[in-house]
């Protein structure tokens, strides 16, 4: 799905579930009760917020960026499901469900080196 521009963020209609910081930035992932994923800038001279994608079925209940690749996340949901994300594509690159409601995600790795990229 492509992302919205100028889609405001109305705390009262859902609640974020999932958060997370790219390292070294003022850059945010947050995911909703409503599956969906926002980009938010926190810089003071560029803050904005804008709806990346929606992608999972169920509640998002964890968040990673990736520790060296600033254009790569990862979100887990309440049935299980786990997505790897493309920030600058807007667009999921792997999925794989486990048995059991994911409430937590971490990631490790190399990103140059995808084979070496660890999630747990």
């Amino acid at each position: 799905a492509a992302a919205s521009a100028g889609t405001a963020f109305d705390r009262s209609t859902f609640g974020v579930r999932a958060i997370d910081v790219v390292p070294g930035t003022d850059r945010v992932v947050a995911g909703t009760s409503r599956c969906e994923l926002w980009d938010v800038d926190l810089h003071p001279e560029r803050e904005t917020a804008r709806v990346m994608t929606r992608g999972h079925a169920a509640s998002l209940r964890a968040a990673c960026w990736h520790p060296s690749d600033p254009n790569r996340f990862y979100t887990a949901c309440a049935r299980g499901a786990v997505h790897a994300w493309d920030a600058e594509k807007t667009a999921m690159i792997k999925r794989c469900s486990l048995a059991f409601a994911a409430s937590a995600i971490a990631v490790g790795g190399d990103a140059e080196n995808d084979a070496q990229t660890h999630v747990a």
